[in-house]
């Protein structure tokens, strides 16, 4: 459950000490820091899982998890390391998550750092980082051919057993439209199953599927013959004032969301 921010604030909730912990910080400011900034759902659950991992970090040691004051370079050197060795705890594999574990560490830190109302930390240990390996990654695009075959086999995908509204959808529909959204616009995964029907933007309620030839924003003159793709990016949208991504769709990736409608219009989701 993600925590909700409050404007009391409590620094010291363990009646038996007076240690103000990582997870105390985090509660007590953090919650609200990222409130503010409007971040999504998933960063404070990121936020979290780093702190269930801080904590077995020092209980796999058999070491009682220390003051904020009391964290030292050397925790947060090992920290990201135990991520990716630990077999006591569920690893990680990748230096980057694990550097990403350390860089929230780091924030909440930063956080008691620059609070008035807490004099114990003056400043954040660096720690450090586990090193990348800079490997350039090829990635081989696939030929027409091969997105031919994708797409051949999709007539044969018998799973999940998967209704849309009063009729089921067929799985070949579904298949389809997963696979020519993915190759034609390239969403994230989380996106397009998450995919609203509607949309809020400018203040009005979009349907994500745009069917006038025309762009929906008035001050840009241009037209796509079938249709346009408003869709929201909760990951990045931040950066770019909030604004949707408006895509122009083809024939393929139109039929791709007009498919599944069919079969169940009054749905809250494209897929």
């Amino acid at each position: 459950m993600i925590a909700q921010a409050s404007t009391l604030r409590v620094f010291a909730p363990d009646q038996q000490d007076d240690r103000l912990t990582l997870s105390d910080v985090y509660h007590s400011l953090t919650v609200q820091r990222l409130t503010d900034d409007e971040r999504a759902p998933g960063t404070f659950r990121d936020y979290e899982t780093t702190l269930d991992r801080w904590s077995a970090f020092f209980a796999l040691q058999n070491r009682v998890e220390p003051d904020i004051a009391e964290i030292t370079r050397t925790d947060l050197r090992e920290f990201p390391r135990w991520l990716i060795e630990s077999p006591a705890f569920p690893r990680i594999r990748s230096r980057r998550a694990a550097n990403k574990h350390l860089t929230y560490v780091r924030s909440i830190l930063a956080d008691a750092a620059e609070d008035e109302e807490i004099d114990r930390l003056q400043s954040v240990p660096k720690g450090k980082p586990l090193r990348i390996r800079n490997r350039k990654r090829k990635h081989p695009r696939p030929t027409l051919d091969e997105l031919s075959a994708i797409d051949r086999a999709c007539i044969g995908l018998d799973f999940p057993s998967t209704s849309y509204g009063p009729s089921p959808v067929p799985l070949v529909a579904v298949w389809r439209a997963i696979f020519r959204i993915l190759a034609n616009l390239g969403p994230r995964r989380c996106e397009l199953f998450l995919m609203p029907t509607r949309v809020d933007w400018l203040g009005e309620n979009w349907p994500a599927v745009y069917t006038e030839t025309e762009h929906p924003a008035e001050e840009i003159r241009t037209h796509s013959p079938f249709g346009w793709l408003i869709l929201r990016t909760p990951k990045t949208e931040r950066h770019k004032d909030y604004e949707p991504l408006i895509l122009p769709l083809n024939r393929v990736t139109r039929d791709a969301f007009d498919t599944p409608r069919e079969f169940g219009p009054n749905r809250s989701r494209m897929l």
